[in-house]
């Protein structure tokens, strides 16, 4: 657990300081990065609970039923990261900027998980 909680507060602080950043671009800029954002933590949130499902201890998920889950969420991801980018009036540069925030923390999260791994 301790793994998904250091990832979900590395990519909330760079969605934090990404807006402080927006916000000089005005607040519909900084209100389009934080959508994007939003998106992510959800996304990330609903994968983290399948991931866990599937390999948890509680035993696997039905390999069928665990995909087609996925599958699911996916689907659901990109209409709504659609839906959004087409039926609202964000500004798409913030927006996606929001969405992409969790690359930089899930390099910083594979890095310090790469050093504890060496050092222990």
């Amino acid at each position: 657990m301790r793994l998904g909680r250091s990832l979900h507060a590395k990519h909330a602080l760079l969605v934090g300081l990404a807006f402080g950043g927006a916000i000089a671009y005005g607040l519909h800029a900084a209100a389009s990065l934080l959508a994007g954002g939003g998106i992510q933590v959800l996304n990330l949130k609903v994968l983290e609970r399948g991931v866990r499902r599937l390999v948890g201890p509680a035993g696997p998920a039905s390999g069928a039923l665990g995909v087609g889950l996925n599958s699911l969420r996916f689907v659901l991801f990109i209409g709504l990261v659609l839906g959004v980018a087409m039926q609202t009036p964000v500004r798409h540069g913030a927006f996606a900027v929001g969405l992409l925030l969790v690359v930089p923390a899930l390099i910083w999260q594979g890095v310090e998980e790469a050093r504890r791994a060496r050092t222990s």
